[in-house]
């Protein structure tokens, strides 16, 4: 490599450095100004996380009846069981990977639609872009949940 190719590299990963500390310093501000912001980050990550690792981390199978029916909480299942015994803690993990699942293919849906209308409407223009807009105005009248 050449020396100028060396002292670029090495610009680069100067300039990549400084990006990274600004970004944990924005990220530390952002912490000390809101910490529940950074608490309910920290939870839904872990519950990310844990429905992820469900196959790995999970006790039992999901579809696996492994006590009576309602059984309370105790060592072997730590939130107790259905009502056809199987393990209420490996079910909720199973369940995230749904729930999360389900949450991506309707974003990617919602996203996909909504740009291919902005789309057409940008390139229709007039009168259709009109009516586009409007209906946004529209959606956008009602107050958010």
């Amino acid at each position: 490599m050449s020396s100028r190719g060396e002292a670029a590299a090495v610009l680069l990963a100067g300039r990549e450095q400084r990006i990274a500390q600004q970004m944990l310093h924005g990220l530390l501000r952002f912490a000390r100004a809101k910490p529940l912001g950074i608490i309910g980050a920290v939870v839904i990550l872990i519950a990310v996380a844990v429905s992820i690792a469900a196959p790995v981390i999970a006790p039992y199978d999901p579809r696996e009846f492994v006590g009576a029916k309602f059984e309370p909480p105790n060592s072997e299942t730590v939130l107790g069981t259905d009502a056809l015994g199987r393990d209420v803690l490996t079910r909720v993990m199973y369940g995230g990977r749904l729930s999360l699942f389900v949450g991506l293919i309707a974003v990617f849906a919602g996203v996909t639609v909504g740009l291919l209308v902005a789309m057409l409407s940008g390139y229709a223009g007039g009168w259709a872009d009109a009516l586009v807009q409007r209906f946004v105005d529209a959606l956008l009248a009602f107050p958010g949940i």
